[in-house]
């Protein structure tokens, strides 16, 4: 949700998961203020986030993607070397999230992609690690493969991408968030949020909404009646806020 400097000039978003990549292509009249909403009260910090799908064509694609997916687990052990204590986990994440290949236990697969994501933390660079990937695939590895399949390829496609998000707990806007929310616990969350991208465009933005992380992105997740009873009570302060 989000509303305007301006009572009765509301602007709304799209759905986190995909709303990136058109937060992005958006143009035209900004918003003066912007709540993502999120699960968990109210929050000035969240991770930037980086999303890669990574396609592999080759004779023996198992052994191949086992080999890039060992290499991305020691890149995220290097990642986890800088902590920040204001997270939780207080290090940069690398995880695979999805693998697709093969069409039969006894078939050698010829072709293999999966998704990896890297969650890292706001004042983290992780080009080096893409690069470090890319220079392992393309130089060791490529090379290797082209001499028995010319056809061989591995290639790397951003699936979307949003900057991290640092708010500053003692501007106007977090005095009134706190007011609608009726709580003044800032906090920071793990995940990432397109709240990152309207900062950047010189939005002020905070993170704020029902529910927790708790109990969300898991089998059965829900949010408990008295969460969504706070959210109907702060939207209620914002409208008397914006008509006053």
């Amino acid at each position: 949700m989000s509303w305007r400097t301006q009572p009765g000039r509301p602007s709304t978003g799209v759905d986190r998961e995909t709303g990136d990549v058109h937060h992005r292509r958006a143009d035209g009249d900004a918003p003066g203020l912007w709540s993502q909403g999120e699960a968990g009260d109210a929050l000035r910090c969240s991770r930037p986030r980086l999303p890669l799908r990574l396609r592999a064509r080759w004779r023996e694609c198992d052994c191949l993607a086992a080999k890039l997916i060992g290499r991305l687990d020691e890149l995220g052990e290097q990642l986890a070397l800088r902590q920040d204590t204001r997270f939780d986990p207080p290090f940069s994440t690398l995880q695979v999230g999805v693998i697709k290949g093969g069409a039969a236990l006894n078939i050698v697969p010829q072709h293999c992609q999966f998704d990896f994501e890297i969650r890292h933390l706001p004042d983290v660079s992780v080009d080096d690690a893409l690069s470090s990937l890319q220079a392992y695939a393309e130089g060791e590895l490529l090379p290797k493969m082209r001499a028995t399949a010319a056809g061989s390829a591995i290639t790397f496609q951003p699936l979307s991408q949003y900057p991290g998000l640092l708010s500053d707990p003692q501007s106007a806007f977090a005095g009134w968030l706190a007011q609608w929310a009726e709580c003044e616990d800032f906090s920071t969350v793990a995940f990432g949020t397109e709240g990152g991208l309207f900062d950047e465009a010189g939005v002020a933005t905070l993170v704020c909404g029902p529910g927790s992380m708790e109990q969300g992105h898991k089998g059965d997740e829900f949010v408990s009646e008295a969460q969504l009873e706070k959210c109907a009570q702060m939207l209620k302060n914002l409208c008397r806020w914006m008509s006053a």
